[in-house]
């Protein structure tokens, strides 16, 4: 009966127009069944594995089981004279986890715990250096463009680790939430506009932009 329930929320969702997400269709599966321009060509088959794993994981990066080490930095970060706020230096939170692999620097297959059981303690490697496997598409560690984009230097990119309220002009935190933007401890981080597990709206972006939407959500246009 339970099943029959749980399959009846689904299709009802499906039917409402939610979508489902499923990383293993988006450019975050690096596994070898990643069907974009990056994935491991002799690494493993496992897509969870380069951002969680069950056992070993960061107590550093508040992000749930978290398989990665965080990035070193420095970073320059967004600044204007037309803000009321001073972005955090280096990032913090769920940002930081997003970095881990969008700064440039960390090898997309610097992992804290392995795949496999073979090698002791489930593989676990408390330095979390690079595991050396072979990635489609260029080397395991990006630069400052595809497939990092952004770099250490976030001059150039929406600000993260900044205070939501802080201005004025920009909508209540309750009003963002409710839009469906998450807020972090009152401060906008990388995750309040994408969700990494969902491309429905590239490049993973919570919602539409048409029109604008989703930077209005925050930033009122009255």
């Amino acid at each position: 009966m339970k099943k029959v329930l749980a399959l009846a929320a689904i299709l009802m969702m499906v039917a409402g127009g939610i979508a489902l997400a499923d990383v293993s269709l988006t450019p975050h599966n690096l596994s070898t069944g990643g069907t974009f321009t990056y994935y491991t060509t002799d690494g493993t088959d496992q897509e969870c594995v380069f951002c969680h794993t069950p056992h070993g994981a960061s107590a550093v990066v508040p992000v749930v089981l978290w398989n990665r080490d965080v990035p070193a930095g420095p970073f320059v970060v967004y600044s204007s004279d037309t803000m009321d706020a001073v972005p955090d230096n280096p990032p913090v939170g769920v940002s930081m986890a997003c970095l881990s692999c969008h700064d440039g620097t960390v090898a997309f297959d610097a992992l804290y715990n392995g795949p496999t059981a073979a090698i002791g303690n489930y593989d676990y490697d408390a330095a979390a250096t690079p595991r050396l496997w072979t990635f489609a598409g260029g080397a395991n560690l990006g630069g400052a463009g595809p497939p990092t984009e952004t770099g250490a230097d976030l001059s150039d990119d929406h600000p993260v680790s900044i205070l939501l309220n802080a201005d004025p002009n920009i909508e209540p935190e309750a009003n963002v939430v409710l839009a469906g933007l998450p807020i972090y401890a009152n401060q906008v981080e990388c995750g309040s506009c994408h969700d990494p597990h969902d491309v429905t709206n590239p490049p993973f972006l919570r919602m539409s932009n048409a029109a604008s939407a989703l930077c209005t959500t925050c930033h009122s246009d009255k």
